[in-house]
């Protein structure tokens, strides 16, 4: 395996639930740790726990009475006050160690905002809380980790480019920093129209000095890999080259999939490869959070095959199929591998979806890339 290539996590993630029925897992990197350790893709000199939290961490991004409040629902109990933070409602239940847990994100960002200078590329599979606002829970998400590891960077007077590919729009990023230019936001997301956080479109381009610093490209439900790839070709690599970061931080929830059963795209994790391939050849320093994706299969071959890419090694698909005798995947699409049939939408869905797509870029072609200096 790479040296440059790092994962930071801790067991004791598994520790804690948000509940026997919600769609969060908190131990999503256990299902990555075990398939990627299958595949012998990881030695154990490529995991790294930290093992302080600091409370001060939280208070980078988040208002001084938001923690206190997070702190006070430790126990599990819920005070009426709680709600008007987003705590308690059906989405950011309250659970016992729920004050341990937001300790945890933020210990994972530190703990890569310590470790980049010694490594090129760190993944974080459980984290990416880009929900979270600065005074409140939102979208599954109690504490904004990327935004606390963010502030961080900035700290250090790094020039931070943000590219999310989670399905859903990280709006609690968007918001946070919506008027600042050494922050480059940029999220590809199933549209506003269909799906919380029912925002990011393309014409939330920021404001002040962070105008053209925060793009949004909305894309239309049941879209597929060519869509989305056609898109993110096109917008991606120009806009990275011009605004040459110092640390590229990446959101790569597996949520885009077709099978996942929160979301309405089509995608397959070959568009998804292509992107994070692409991610990391434009990156100099790359973090990446695991983010979303609520489909367990999902989680273990989209995150595996990340890994995979951040270490450059070429994954055979044929002989991950078994292991042990046994199949590895449940998910109709993999047929036990690491990899995704082709899944190729037609007809009037598929039609509205490259409309929708042309158009988006039209407004980037005419607002966007001249700004950029992309002809």
């Amino acid at each position: 395996m790479s040296k440059e290539s790092l994962i930071v996590y801790s067991s004791r993630f598994e520790k804690y639930t948000y509940g026997a029925n919600h769609p969060f897992r908190l131990d999503r990197g256990r299902l990555f740790l075990d398939s990627a350790y299958r595949l012998n893709l990881i030695e154990d000199a490529q995991i790294f726990e930290p093992t302080t939290s600091r409370e001060d961490d939280l208070s980078l991004f988040h208002t001084v009475d938001y923690v206190a409040t997070l702190k006070r629902a430790n126990e599990g109990d819920i005070e009426a006050d709680f709600l008007k933070y987003g705590i308690g409602l059906p989405d950011n239940p309250v659970f016992r160690g729920i004050f341990d847990v937001a300790l945890l994100h933020t210990s994972m960002a530190r703990g890569a905002f310590e470790k980049i200078d010694s490594y090129n590329r760190i993944f974080i599979p459980v984290g990416g809380l880009h929900h979270a606002m600065r005074n409140r829970a939102s979208g599954f998400c109690y504490i904004n980790d990327i935004g606390v590891l963010i502030e961080l960077l900035l700290s250090q007077n790094k020039k931070v480019f943000y590219i999310d590919i989670d399905a859903h729009h990280g709006d609690g990023i968007q918001n946070a920093f919506y008027n600042n230019p050494n922050v480059l936001k940029m999220s590809f997301h199933e549209s506003g129209r269909t799906l919380f956080p029912f925002g990011g479109f393309e014409d939330e381009i920021g404001e002040g000095e962070g105008r053209f610093y925060n793009l949004n490209i909305p894309i239309q439900g049941y879209a597929d890999d060519e869509v989305f790839l056609f898109l993110f070709k096109k917008i991606f690599p120009p806009i990275i080259d011009r605004f040459n970061p110092d640390i590229t931080i990446a959101q790569i929830g597996v949520d885009m999939m077709s099978t996942d059963p929160l979301t309405h795209l089509r995608l397959t994790n070959n568009s998804y490869c292509e992107a994070v391939g692409i991610i990391k050849e434009k990156s100099n320093k790359l973090i990446a959070f695991g983010g979303g994706g609520y489909n367990t299969d999902n989680i273990s071959r989209g995150y595996t095959l990340a890994w995979a890419i951040f270490n450059d090694v070429e994954i055979d698909d044929y002989s991950s199929l078994m292991l042990g005798g046994t199949f590895m995947g449940s998910n109709e699409m993999s047929l036990g591998g690491l990899k995704d049939m082709n899944l190729y939408v037609s007809g009037p869905e598929k039609d509205i979806a490259i409309k929708e797509a042309e158009r988006v870029l039209d407004f980037y072609t005419k607002n966007i890339f001249p700004f950029y200096n992309i002809h």
